[in-house]
């Protein structure tokens, strides 16, 4: 059994003299009843989301437009079920301590993206070339976590 309560807050600025924005945040708690009956943490309980675009459109000629945006996305970090390093060496796989599921946080996940356009646009269609930089600041976010039998220690990918 699964329960997932939150809320939610939104805020669009439509474009207007060239600038628009949407801003979102959300504040969540994710929760479930596992077989053993203990109400424990799910995977993406991460509490918190937040995302944020800026952007600017140039008109060029009528139908074509120059733009720039950058968008910002900032999650709660999720949760892990932490690795037995004593079993794992033992037997040299990653063996998770099963009673504590989904206990460990992972870092909070942080991407700003920014975006370069052209965009043309007719009555029944329009088009749009851009160039995306994706994680421009080269933040280094956590996934996972496993046990290396070369190094004998979790590493933290």
């Amino acid at each position: 059994t699964g329960e997932n309560l939150g809320i939610e807050i939104t805020y669009q600025q439509y474009l207007t003299n060239g600038f628009y924005s949407l801003v979102n945040l959300s504040l969540y708690n994710s929760t479930y009843i596992a077989a053993d009956g203990k109400q424990r943490d799910t995977r993406f309980n991460g509490n918190h989301i937040f995302n944020a675009t800026f952007g600017k459109e140039w008109a060029k000629t009528k139908g074509r437009f120059w733009g720039i945006n950058a968008r910002i996305n900032w999650l709660g970090g999720f949760k892990e079920t932490p690795i037995d390093e004593a079993a794992s060496a033992r037997t040299n796989t990653t063996v998770y301590d099963e009673s504590k599921a989904w206990t460990v946080k992972q870092k909070d996940y942080f991407r700003p993206d920014v975006r370069v356009y052209f965009k043309k646009s007719k009555t029944k269609y329009s088009r749009m070339l851009s160039i995306d930089i994706q994680n421009v600041a080269n933040y280094q976010n956590q996934s996972f976590s496993y046990y290396d039998t070369f190094q004998r220690k979790v590493i933290r990918k």
